[in-house]
This record gives C-alpha cells, structure tokens and sequence, in this order.
C-alpha cells in the first residue's frame, strides 16, 4: 500500500487520488465561476460592437444611395457639362498615366 510522507495523514493511493480529484474539481468550479462574468461582459460588448458596425454601414449605404441621387440629378439638370468633366478627367488621367 503507498501511503504519504507525513505519518499522521496517511491514506491510501485510492483516498490521495480521490483526495486530488476533489481538490482540482473544486478548483476548476472556482476559476469557472470567476470567469463567467469576464465572459458575460466580453460577448455583450462584441454583440454591442456588432451592432455599431451593422448601423455605421447602413448609414454608409444611406450616404451613397444619397450622393448617387445627387449625382444623377446633376447629370440630367447639366448633361453636357458632365460630359465636358468627363472627358476633362479622362484626358487628365490619361496624361498622369504615361
């Protein structure tokens, strides 16, 4: 029979690992319950950041939507004027290109 060290708390092999298995389950249900709040706050502020993100891009996509109405209004008021723009920058980037 393998027992510990010390004479006054000797025990069996058996009663040690049943001894550690305890202690460690104890542990762990320590350190799990000292987690769950970090986890708790951690995936409310990804969830919060989630939803940042979703309405930075709908306001993203409002403002194209608006500055592409805006464009096409501007195109039928002045289509000739944008033509001359266009073609202004064509040949500008056609010279920057070379």
């Amino acid at each position: 029979m393998i027992t510990t060290a010390h004479p006054s708390t000797q025990r069996s092999a058996p009663e040690l690992v049943q001894s550690l298995a305890e202690g460690a389950h104890h542990t762990i249900n320590h350190l799990a319950e000292q987690a769950a709040p970090h986890a708790e706050r951690l995936q409310e502020q990804w969830s919060s950041a989630g939803d940042m993100l979703g309405e930075g891009a709908d306001e993203l996509r409002e403002m194209s939507d608006a500055w592409l109405d805006a464009l096409r209004t501007s195109v039928r008021e002045h289509p000739l004027a944008c033509v001359g723009v266009a073609l202004a920058v064509g040949v500008l980037v056609a010279r920057l290109t070379r």
